[in-house]
């Protein structure tokens, strides 16, 4: 986004990442929570590695809550506008995924 800024000032973004398992350095498939055969087995099966079981869901959580309400989401805005530009409106959504690899990323700016 940063050369198209540099050509027509960009004055609000909104992102939406998709955030593989493995983005969260971590072994998910050690754990029960990215297993769905064994997960589907047990009603009671846990979480595991993150906050909620991963198999057959999204969490729209990466990191840890801070003091504001916020996840790891607000290192990702912050970048963002350190690098085009701090008066820029941004909005994102962090969400974990149960995919081993890979991350994806929707960007909308205006």
């Amino acid at each position: 986004m940063k050369p198209l800024h540099d050509k027509a000032r960009i004055k609000r973004v909104v992102v939406s990442t998709y955030q593989s398992v493995s983005g969260a350095a971590r072994r998910p498939w050690t754990s029960c929570s990215l297993r769905p055969r064994r997960c589907s087995r047990s009603a009671r099966s846990r979480a595991g590695k993150f906050p909620k079981r991963i198999a057959f869901n999204v969490i729209p959580q990466i990191d840890v809550f801070m003091e504001d309400g916020y996840t790891g989401r607000v290192k990702m805005m912050a970048e963002t506008k350190k690098i085009l530009d701090p008066k820029i409106k941004l909005t994102a959504t962090c969400v974990r995924v149960p995919v081993f690899i890979g991350h994806a990323e929707s960007v909308w700016r205006c």
